[in-house]
């Protein structure tokens, strides 16, 4: 028996608790969550040597949950997540979120530690939540938006300005701005940053 029978056994035999239910002081429980984006952190832009692994999950209410992996624990989990599949997870922390642009709502995130027990379920009856969605028309508004959390914008690309290179803070900084449009024709200006400048243009010339 390997060490993952060893975690599915582990948590099968817990009660799952909700994200909602997440606390310091509610660690005990497994919770099972569905992987929307699994990303790492590098310790300055263009390098290599990784600072963390960051994950949003969703529980099955579609409540949003950060997990942030430590470096020093990222080489076992790096590999494990995939969007779209769903993971029962066991011995972790629960910490405040303290990111300053947050991923979640939510009060707490999810920590992992040298311990914690992953599980994956290929055959479990789970919703898929995998967007947020706001509309154009609350985000001109304001309405129910917090700015500190993000979000997810669905639109039309009309049209695209050229990159430009500014210094913000002392730094370089490359970033290029674009229109979105929605269903009803409201439109929005938007800025992409640094290496997403690349992924923006390379879509507009393999649109052409």
């Amino acid at each position: 028996m390997d060490g993952y029978e060893i975690a599915y056994n582990v948590i099968m035999s817990d009660q799952f608790i909700m994200g909602g239910q997440l606390h310091p002081q509610q660690t005990s429980k497994a919770i099972r969550l569905c992987c929307v984006r699994s990303y790492v952190v590098t310790e300055n832009k263009g390098k290599k040597l990784i600072r963390s692994q960051e994950c949003i999950f969703h529980d099955q209410e579609g409540l949003f949950i950060h997990v942030h992996i430590p470096k020093d624990v990222v080489a076992k989990y790096k590999n494990i997540f995939k969007e779209g599949k769903v993971y029962g997870i066991r011995n972790f922390l629960c910490i405040t979120n303290f990111f300053k642009y947050k991923t979640s709502p939510h009060r707490y995130m999810m920590k992992f530690k040298h311990d914690t027990l992953v599980k994956e379920y290929k055959r479990v009856n789970f919703p898929k939540t995998m967007f947020c969605f706001k509309s154009f028309e609350d985000i001109l508004s304001k309405q129910g938006i917090d700015e500190k959390v993000l979000i997810d914008v669905l639109g039309r690309i009309v049209e695209i300005y050229s990159p430009l290179e500014k210094l913000i803070a002392g730094k370089k900084a490359r970033l290029i701005d674009f229109v979105l449009e929605d269903s009803s024709q409201r439109q929005i200006k938007c800025t992409l940053w640094d290496e997403h400048v690349d992924q923006l243009m390379n879509k507009e010339t393999d649109n052409h």
